[in-house]
Order: structure tokens, then C-alpha cells, then sequence
């Protein structure tokens, strides 16, 4: 992981520069690994955190997170907020409202 985050960060910067906006990332399925009860998982989870806001901070990727369990959401709202300035929780929508939601 350490090594593939600068290689994410980077093509990052190089998007923003080339095309003028921030691209975004969406990692899928980060209530599985929040969920774990290994502490190298629950550490992996909080350092993907962690470098999405530092993401966010350097305005070189927009870094959303999917989870299928709301429920693992508002257990870890805390640590959330701690990190990130905006948490948005969305229910099921179709694509076009997805697509609507990417574009603001």
C-alpha cells in the first residue's frame, strides 16, 4: 500500500494539471475492511482515511468511500470527522443521480 498511494496521488496531480479538476477515486467495499477484527486491518482502514484527507487537503484527489453497511458508517463516524471535512452518506440511487452528485 505504501507503495501504490504516491503512484495514486501522483497520477492525480498529473490529471488536475492536464484536464483542470480534481479526479476522484472510489474505493468499494471499505465496511469489509472496517469490519476486521485484525489490528493491521483496522490500521490499513484509518491510514486509507487518513491519506484521503491529505488528498483532499493537497486538492489533488477526491477519494469517496463505498460501503454496502451503513452501520459500520455511523459506528466510524467519529473516526470520520476527525479526518475528513465533508461526510456525506447517500442511499441507493440510480446512475444518472450518481453521475448528477460526480459533476458538483
Amino acid at each position: 500500500l505504501a507503495l501504490v498511494l504516491p503512484v495514486i496521488a501522483n497520477g492525480g496531480k498529473a490529471y488536475k494539471k492536464k484536464h483542470r479538476r480534481v479526479p476522484v477515486l472510489f474505493i468499494d467495499g471499505v465496511d469489509i475492511l472496517a469490519k476486521q477484527k485484525d489490528p493491521a486491518d483496522q490500521k490499513l482502514y484509518l491510514n486509507l482515511v487518513d491519506w484521503a484527507k491529505k488528498c483532499a487537503n493537497e486538492d489533488s484527489l477526491r477519494i469517496v468511500f463505498v460501503c454496502s453497511d451503513s452501520h459500520v458508517l455511523a459506528l466510524d463516524q467519529q473516526s470520520f470527522k476527525s479526518r475528513l471535512d465533508d461526510l456525506i452518506e447517500i442511499d441507493d440511487i440510480d446512475e444518472t443521480e450518481a453521475m448528477e452528485l460526480m459533476k458538483d
